[in-house]
């Protein structure tokens, strides 16, 4: 189940949602990360933007936000196996 909520910083806008995926559908789930230009006033930095990107049979590509960790690959790697345990098993019966 993915949940997830964007908030926007310049108005009232809140968005939500709920995907359910079946993990044997799931094929692809990464973490992505790139270098960006921020402005801010008349200053100008680089910082990391990290997305984790989840694909699937069933469903569009859902980007997500992260804080890159060790903790994020902790996850991935986590939901990497649970998703080949799954196909496995449908690959069984």
């Amino acid at each position: 189940l993915v949940c997830y909520r964007s908030i926007s910083l310049l108005s009232d806008e809140v968005n939500e949602a709920e995907i359910e995926i079946p993990y044997s559908q799931i094929t692809s789930f990464r973490a992505e990360s790139e270098l960006c230009k921020l402005s801010f006033g008349k200053k100008t930095f680089d910082a990391r933007k990290t997305t984790l990107i989840i694909e699937s049979e069933e469903t569009a590509p859902i980007h997500l936000p992260i804080k890159e960790s060790s903790l994020t690959d902790a996850l991935i790697e986590g939901v990497c196996k649970m998703v080949e345990k799954a196909k496995e098993e449908i690959t069984a019966e």
